[in-house]
């Protein structure tokens, strides 16, 4: 597990690489890509801790949230999937309480 995320200096939220050559990241929270001057780095730890509040998840579930979410964003971009943007965090915790499940299985694996 890395120990560091990459956040947007405006929401906080942990950032994704561009599609875009020209930019670093793009931040999903404002559907913008951003230049590698708008971001800066986290512990993980504080980010968890921080995002748990920010979307009313329980600390202890916040790390398998946040890793399911990472493959939904990866899923995403990889297999361009037929929607305008991909769910924030919040937006998919919120639907895996509704669905009662996780969305995404957390294996990368094809």
């Amino acid at each position: 597990m890395e120990d560091k995320v990459v956040v947007c200096n405006r929401c906080l939220c942990k950032v994704y690489p561009s599609c875009l050559d020209e930019y670093a990241y793009q931040c999903l929270e404002h559907d913008e890509d951003l230049y590698s001057i708008e971001t800066h780095i986290l512990n993980k730890n504080v980010y968890l801790h921080m995002m748990a509040d920010r979307i009313n998840c329980p600390i202890e579930k916040i790390e398998q949230i946040h890793d399911e979410y990472d493959v939904y964003v990866m899923q995403y971009y990889i297999h361009d999937a037929p929607m305008e943007a991909p769910m924030t965090l919040k937006e998919y915790y919120e639907s895996s309480l509704q669905q009662g499940t996780q969305q995404f299985p957390v294996s990368m694996g094809n």
